[in-house]
């Protein structure tokens, strides 16, 4: 007893026991450190694409997936936060409010969705994966949302056949894949109308009516968990919201919603679109007709004249009074790569990114999906503290991951790299040898300063370092009259392209460098880039 009061000397045996539990104490502790430190990209890596033959076919099936299903609506007996959490992704304010729909196809589903699942789903506690094929994956879900066309349409539209093709391909354990081409296309713009019927269902009966909002993104989407919550916090879904990225339908001129930025609907509108749909009217009395058939039919013969199933949705929206309001730049038809970065110009609100709130990106690969994601842990994590009560900015994906790019690289310049570089392009034309310039009206600089100009001009398509050249003097300290500066170029043979703009842009495909195929050289000035980045301010942070 009197050893023990004093902590020294312990009996062999409680020495044994307490080595064994210290031990076991670190070996939790370092696997639950190590498995929080490696990211979705390692997982998906490891899951998705390790070899078939070192996969253990006795634990494939358990481990594929498993984690990651949808959240069931809570129960009587579940444990749910009461009051607004803000350390649960999964349970944030509104958080069990919102229905996510991921829409993609089955020649592409194994290339795209398992990604979204080790990162973007691990937040959500709702979603539905929307395809042309019932199947599941894991253990989740997939809908095929094409069963709800009438047998009519899909017996005579040319775009079923590979529909017919993709359920042969499964039921005789192929692979639909094989599939993938320009007719997945066509077949997808038959998904948008009855999404949105299968959703609404959806909602109505597993999520017992608690949804107040349907966000729509597709396989290439990224969608930023944390910015939606916050963009949602002020909208009411009372009211009836389309929100989105709008673009201009040609043929007819209306506005639509761009479905690859990502589709925000509020409960109340799509209630508009259901309820018209119950008490259509067939266009026959004696037809025999539902009024639910007489509705999908109306509207499938109206799909099946226009290009884009994106462009159906909003007609099928203003059809009951619901239309188009935009979320643009927070709802974001381009990609990190891609998008322009720009001083704010009159007018223009896509150039007056800087302060705003990133929602989705488009045309994102795989890696960019599990970047993103990342990107947004880490901004809870580090600079909120483990909060999710702070948005990130536009500003802080170009100063974490465009920024440090550009200048941290250790070169000026990227062969075999396309930076998107397009405001002045300088090119020799092919039947007069001369050199030919394209771009806006800028006024002309005073004799001798515009004769240097030229000659400058003149000589940037002769190498990559001339064209560098004629992009620094499109700027101070040189004479030039228009406030936008030459920040980028780039080069190929014959072709010199500068820009305003900053964009990061890719590197180009080896397999697409082919005959008359422009082999870009890219580069920055990185001066000006940095003054532009001064000039762009701290948004009040």
């Amino acid at each position: 007893m009197v050893a023990s009061s004093r902590g020294f000397p312990l009996p062999l045996s409680r020495w044994a026991t307490l080595c064994v539990a210290a031990a076991f104490a670190i070996f939790i502790l370092c696997g639950t450190w190590y498995s929080r430190s490696s990211t979705s990209l390692d997982t998906y890596t490891s899951r998705y694409h390790t070899p078939a033959a070192t996969v253990d076919a006795h634990t494939e099936d358990k481990e594929l997936l498993v984690d990651h299903r949808p959240v069931p609506v809570a129960s009587s007996h579940d444990t749910v936060p009461t009051g607004e959490t803000w350390d649960d992704c999964l349970h944030l304010p509104g958080a069990e409010n919102i229905l996510v729909l991921l829409k993609t196809g089955a020649t592409a589903i194994y290339d795209r969705l398992p990604m979204h699942f080790e990162s973007t789903f691990k937040c959500i506690p709702h979603y539905m994966i929307i395809s042309d094929l019932e199947q599941t994956i894991g253990s989740v879900p997939v809908y095929d949302v094409l069963e709800l066309v009438t047998q009519t349409t899909k017996e005579n539209r040319s775009s079923f056949h590979l529909y017919n093709d993709i359920a042969f391909y499964h039921a005789s354990g192929q692979d639909p894949s094989k599939l993938a081409g320009p007719d997945a296309w066509d077949l997808d713009k038959w998904k948008f109308l009855p999404m949105i019927h299968k959703a609404w269902s959806h909602s109505q009966t597993e999520l017992h009516n608690t949804i107040d909002w349907f966000v729509m993104i597709e396989a290439d989407t990224s969608l930023s968990w944390l910015n939606l919550i916050h963009f949602l916090r002020d909208k009411d879904p009372s009211e009836p919201h389309f929100i989105g990225s709008p673009a201009m339908l040609v043929a007819d001129g209306s506005t639509f919603n761009h479905g690859g930025s990502g589709i925000i609907m509020s409960r109340t509108a799509i209630e508009k679109v259901e309820t018209k749909r119950k008490n259509f009217t067939p266009e026959f009395e004696d037809s025999g007709e539902t009024s639910i058939q007489a509705y999908d039919k109306y509207w499938e013969d109206h799909t099946d004249q226009v290009c884009c199933g994106d462009a159906v949705l909003a007609h099928a929206f203003a059809d009951v009074g619901v239309h188009v309001t935009s979320a643009r730049p927070m709802i974001q038809g381009e990609s990190p790569l891609t998008i322009p970065w720009e001083l704010p110009q009159p007018g223009n609100a896509d150039s007056e990114l800087w302060c705003k709130t990133p929602i989705t990106w488009h045309h994102v690969k795989e890696n960019q999906v599990d970047e993103l994601y990342q990107f947004q842990q880490n901004w809870v994590e580090k600079v909120n503290g483990g909060s999710w009560k702070q948005t990130y900015l536009y500003k802080d994906i170009f100063e974490e991951m465009i920024y440090p790019n550009i200048e941290n690289l250790g070169r000026d310049d990227r062969e075999e790299w396309d930076n998107h570089a397009q405001w002045i392009k300088i090119e020799i034309d092919p039947k007069t040898r001369g050199i030919g310039v394209a771009g806006p009206n800028i006024p002309q600089l005073s004799g001798d300063d515009q004769a240097t100009l030229d000659q400058i001009t003149g000589a940037a398509v002769d190498s990559a370092e001339n064209c560098r050249l004629a992009c620094e003097r499109r700027g101070a300290p040189h004479p030039w009259k228009v406030p936008d500066e030459c920040v980028q170029w780039k080069w190929a043979t014959g072709k010199c392209y500068l820009d305003f703009k900053i964009r990061l842009g890719e590197i180009m495909e080896h397999s697409k460098l082919g005959d008359g195929q422009d082999k870009w050289m890219s580069g920055w000035l990185k001066e000006r880039v940095e003054k532009w980045k001064v000039k762009q301010g701290n948004c009040g942070r």
